[in-house]
């Protein structure tokens, strides 16, 4: 009889294995009628296909049987518990479910500290309740026994997390020697590259184009449209105009929608004379036929002015857009009155502006100078979102992402949705109260 009852679990042990849950639990359920078996590991195995199976609530009652009825503590028994426990709902907006989780995963570590599994398991955890800090600590106790280079990986993602450049910067040797040996350690590698860029970029810009270039063949496609757009900015910001607008060209390749960078080349193209260019650039960054701002207004005017055919009416329209925009931009209201100085009488408006003068004679197009461009923007432009679903999740998260800002980056519609409020009334609102709407969604 031993022999068939071991041959039955064995045949369970196989389904379990390759994916047939159902068909392994059907042979758990039949051992459990056999004397010769031990019940607590029956109990145990049932449990975790009982947690495949998605059926939690059974799950969790025979893996607290086994627990209670195991002669000595089993590492297994409280992983696979701690494993349910972070199934059971909406594991991110649940802090008991992830204590509960923690404890477990905890306990199996403190039973066999080498089980590798429960050290992931409790890696995943802790990121997902924002405690960048103990998955540094716990990955570094990972990395004495994990060789398969994992524990390294969320090491690296935590000083990424916890914007620790220098440590970054030394843990970029490791990387870069071995990065051939993992998939993953080589997109950790890119993404540490990529967030020591955006943290040199407006003290050391020069410094920053270099480790954007060597991030950007290590990051995927949504990650170096942000990369070569912030590479741009640096280059632009050291006056290399050209490789600037072929950095820009790139971003936009990868994301045309970013009205931001297209407006970025237009002023790239602007400092570079290249006027009928620019006006294009502008143009693709209006939308229903409106600046992104004053500044852009103002430059789009600038150049309609200064092409080898001068659009003297568009232009002037342009300057005056941005003056609704920003009634104080004073080289807006100086260029329009020069604008309209220059031209004739059959070109100036039917109501010009009380400050504008008759022009005796057709002038040459005014030269005013370009709007000082603006600071370096979020890694997509002021558009950048990330949904609620997506940052509770830890998933599609682009570089950059800020992880003491993350309720600002929720779209105007879900932020409303979420907090019930505008993020102008939200910002207006003392800190202490910030902190305490973050920690009702999750988001602290």
């Amino acid at each position: 009889m031993a022999s068939i009852v071991e041959g039955m679990l064995d045949k369970a042990n196989e389904h379990f294995n390759s994916g047939k849950f159902a068909k392994a639990l059907e042979g758990y359920d039949k051992a459990l009628g056999f004397d010769e078996v031990h019940k607590p590991t029956i109990q145990m195995n049932r449990g975790a296909a009982l947690r495949s199976l998605g059926r939690h609530d059974e799950a969790m009652l025979a893996l607290n049987e086994a627990i209670e009825k195991f002669e000595k503590p089993s590492a297994a028994a409280f992983l696979n518990r701690g494993l349910v426990w972070a199934d059971m709902g909406d594991i991110d907006s649940n802090d008991e479910k992830r204590g509960n989780a923690l404890a477990d995963f905890t306990k199996a570590l403190e039973l066999e500290p080498k089980m590798l599994h429960a050290y992931r398991a409790k890696i995943n955890t802790l990121r997902s309740m924002g405690r960048h800090e103990d998955v540094l600590d716990t990955a570094k106790e990972a990395m004495t026994t994990d060789k398969s280079l994992d524990a390294r990986v969320e090491y690296t993602l935590a000083l990424i997390n916890l914007h620790r450049v220098d440590e970054l910067r030394v843990e970029c040797a490791f990387l870069e020697e071995n990065e051939d040996k993992d998939p993953c350690l080589a997109r950790a590698y890119g993404l540490a590259l990529f967030e020591i860029g955006n943290t040199l970029a407006t003290s050391s810009p020069a410094e920053a184009i270099e480790y954007y270039a060597k991030a950007a063949d290590r990051v995927v496609p949504e990650q170096r449209a942000s990369l070569y757009y912030n590479k741009a900015i640096c280059l632009r910001n050291v006056q290399r105009l050209d490789e600037s607008i072929v950095s820009i060209r790139k971003s936009l390749e990868l994301t045309p929608s970013n009205l931001d960078a297209h407006c970025m080349l237009g002023d790239l193209h602007l400092q570079s004379s290249q006027f009928e260019m620019a006006v294009q650039s502008y143009a693709q960054a209006r939308t229903n036929d409106k600046a992104l701002n004053a500044t852009h207004a103002y430059n789009h005017g600038v150049a309609l002015a200064k092409l080898d055919d001068p659009r003297p009416k568009e232009a002037l329209a342009k300057f005056e857009e941005a003056l609704r925009l920003d009634p104080i931009l004073v080289n807006a209201k100086r260029a329009m009155e020069a604008l309209k100085y220059t031209m004739d009488e059959d070109e100036t408006p039917s109501a010009p502006a009380p400050s504008s003068a008759p022009a005796s004679a057709p002038a040459s197009a005014p030269t005013p100078a370009p709007a000082s461009a603006p600071a370096l923007p979020p890694p997509n432009g002021d558009t950048l979102t990330v949904s609620l679903a997506d940052i509770l999740a830890k998933k599609n998260m682009p570089a950059g992402f800020d992880v003491t800002k993350k309720e600002m980056f929720l779209s105007d519609a879900e932020f409303e949705a979420v907090f019930k409020m505008s993020k102008e009334a939200y910002q207006k609102m003392p800190r202490w109260k910030q902190n305490r709407e973050k920690k009702k969604h999750n988001l602290f």
